[in-house]
């Protein structure tokens, strides 16, 4: 399976609230915090800004301050670290369906570059 050769990280899309307990807070919230590999990362504004850049992710905040806008996507890395799939499309509303999409599209890319390894 993949479960063994692969991490799940999620990088802090949100510049106002960047403390490890957030992050913790929402990992518990989400149920996330049980899944194996799976890594929250978050730094200062300058980090972050440098990685949202990388992955061309567009992080802004909404007039009072009330929400973050930033767009959804996901990429597969080698064990090099080059980028070898991205996907920067927001699904919508999340839905069974959406949910399941998402996660077949990412396993299946996943797949590919493990197996291109």
């Amino acid at each position: 399976g993949l479960s063994h050769r692969v991490e799940l990280v999620a990088i802090d899309a949100n510049p106002i609230y960047r403390s490890p307990s957030v992050l913790q807070a929402f990992d518990r919230d989400e149920s996330l915090a049980q899944l194996p590999n799976w890594l929250y990362l978050t730094g200062t504004l300058a980090q972050l800004r440098s990685v949202w850049n990388t992955f061309s992710v567009d992080v802004s905040v909404l007039p009072a301050g009330a929400m973050i806008s930033h767009a959804d996507g996901a990429a597969v890395l080698d064990a090099t670290g080059r980028i070898r799939w991205v996907m920067n499309a927001d699904p919508g509303p999340a839905t069974t369906s959406t949910k399941s999409s998402f996660a077949v599209t990412l396993a299946d890319a996943a797949r590919s570059v493990l197996k291109d390894a």
